[in-house]
């Protein structure tokens, strides 16, 4: 495996290295990706959704990156804008259920 210099020179001594996307993605990203997922709604739709819902931009790569756990400790200005999107509460992201709550669904056309 090849490194580079200076992410040897970055890197706390006795740390190793994580490929981010190589984690366990966060709980919250769980959440997230069920709400989505139970909206049929891609990663651009959800990105879409949270920027009608609030006037804030969360890029699709945003929240892929929480869904997958390579951000593990996503912001507030990334987490409520998805919350609004998707019909919850902040704290509802962070709930221990096996279903999300309260989630929004599509009116079928």
């Amino acid at each position: 495996m090849t490194t580079s210099f200076k992410s040897d020179l970055t890197r706390k001594p006795g740390r190793p290295r994580v490929n981010s996307m190589e984690r366990e993605p966060c709980f919250t990203g769980v959440q997230i990706k069920k709400l989505r997922e139970m909206n049929n709604w891609s990663l651009q739709r959800l990105s879409d959704e949270a920027y009608e819902a609030t006037g804030e931009r969360v890029s699709p790569q945003a929240i892929s990156a929480v869904e997958l756990g390579a951000s593990q400790n996503p912001t507030r200005r990334i987490l409520r804008p998805l919350a609004r999107a998707l019909g919850v509460s902040l704290s509802d992201l962070f709930e221990d259920d096996d279903e999300p709550v309260r989630a929004r669904t599509l009116a079928t056309a």
